[in-house]
């Protein structure tokens, strides 16, 4: 028997798609990353206040047992954690790769520092260097907080939803 992804486990058990969950989410805080899949999305999955975003989440688990709640609840909490790990890797490792890079920069400009060719090389190298900090550092980063952030929103709603059952 395969294992199940937790990506599956959301989907079977509390009808949570969690890339159309954050699309829907990251909607919301206008996050700017991501404009080509905001056209793709529904207008009416286009909320622009969080009280729109909240009664969404609420419908849509409203159907869902205090005990699929309280377990859901926990399904988002370990979502979370186990995100942790990658942000706080990419924060230590993104100073790492500056250092070296700027380790390398400074070689090379002092080994040949009268060269034409070497002040080119630099600028190059730098202007490459940067788009790809941009896209595959600096951007995962922003995402990983977007991420951290929605599964707190998330989570909330989904144990205010649970106090409220139990208050009535």
């Amino acid at each position: 028997m395969k294992m199940m992804t937790m990506k599956s486990i959301g989907e079977k058990y509390y009808d949570f798609n969690i890339q159309k969950e954050l699309i829907i989410y990251k909607y919301l805080c206008k996050t700017k990353y991501y404009k080509k899949k905001f056209k793709k999305l529904q207008s009416d999955l286009k909320f622009d206040t969080y009280y729109e975003w909240e009664n969404y989440v609420k419908e849509k688990h409203k159907d869902l047992s205090d005990e699929k709640l309280s377990e859901f609840s926990k399904f988002l909490n370990l979502q979370k954690r186990n995100e942790r790990p990658v942000f706080e890797m990419m924060s230590w490792l993104m100073p790492a790769v500056f250092s070296v890079y700027i380790n390398i920069c400074v070689d090379v400009a002092y080994k040949d520092n009268n060269s034409l060719f070497s002040h080119i090389f630099i600028i190059i190298i730098s202007y490459i260097f940067f788009i790809l900090i941009a896209r595959e550092i600096i951007k995962p980063l922003l995402d990983e907080c977007s991420r951290d952030n929605f599964f707190d929103d998330y989570k909330e709603i989904i144990d205010n939803l649970i106090k409220e059952r139990k208050e009535k």
